[in-house]
C-alpha cells in the first residue's frame, strides 16, 4: 500500500512522508507569493494543513504534485487577497528605490523589482502573470491551477500585462526596461 492510500486511512507516518517529500516543491511555489520568510513558512504550513484535511478527497486522477500545486496556489492567492485588503501591511519600496533596482543588472535586484511591481497590481492579475510568465504554465494549465476558465485566464493575462506596464511607468520605469 502506498503512502497516499495510507494517508487516506489516517496514517500519520504516511502523511509525514508525503509532507517531507514535497516540502521543497511546495516551498518553491509559495516563494512566488511572498519574500518574507515568516509569511512563507506560514503559507507552506497552511498548504500542508489543507492537504491533510482534504487528503481523503484526493482521487489520484492527476499527480500528487499537481494537486499540491493547486492547493499551494489557492493558499498563496488567499494570502495576496488578505494583504491587498490591508494595504498598511504591504511593504512597498519608494519609486526612487524601484528605479535603482531597474537600473541594476543583478538577477537578485531584478527579481525584487518584479516582486515589488507585481505587488502593486490586483491579486487576480498578479496570479495570472505569475502562473503564465514565472511558473511557465500554458494558459490552460494556469487556468486549471487557478480554478478559472481558459478564456478568463487569457483575459486576465492581457489586462495584467497592461496594468503592470502602467504601474512601471507610474514609477518612472519604462516597461521595456523590465525585459
Amino acid at each position: 500500500m502506498d503512502d497516499i492510500a495510507r494517508a487516506k486511512r489516517g496514517d500519520p507516518a504516511a502523511l509525514s512522508r508525503i509532507i517531507s517529500g514535497h516540502e521543497a516543491f511546495v516551498g518553491r511555489i509559495l516563494w512566488r507569493f511572498t519574500r518574507d520568510r515568516n509569511d512563507w513558512e506560514s503559507l507552506v504550513q497552511d498548504t500542508f494543513v489543507e492537504m491533510c484535511s482534504s487528503i481523503r478527497g484526493f482521487r489520484s486522477e492527476s499527480s500528487l504534485e499537481r494537486w499540491l500545486a493547486r492547493i499551494a496556489t489557492r493558499v498563496g492567492y488567499r494570502f495576496w487577497r488578505q494583504r491587498s485588503r490591508d494595504r498598511s501591511r504591504v511593504s512597498q519600496l519608494s519609486d526612487d528605490a524601484l528605479r535603482a533596482l531597474a537600473a541594476s543588472q543583478a538577477p537578485v535586484e531584478a527579481a525584487q523589482l518584479l516582486h515589488e511591481l507585481l505587488g502593486r497590481i490586483d491579486p487576480p492579475e498578479r496570479l495570472a502573470l505569475v502562473l503564465v510568465y514565472i511558473e511557465g504554465l500554458s494558459m490552460s494549465e494556469a487556468a486549471a491551477r487557478a480554478g478559472w476558465s481558459a478564456g478568463g485566464m487569457k483575459m486576465r493575462v492581457h489586462r495584467a500585462r497592461q496594468r503592470l506596464a502602467e504601474v512601471a511607468r507610474s514609477c518612472g520605469i519604462e516597461p521595456g526596461d523590465l525585459q
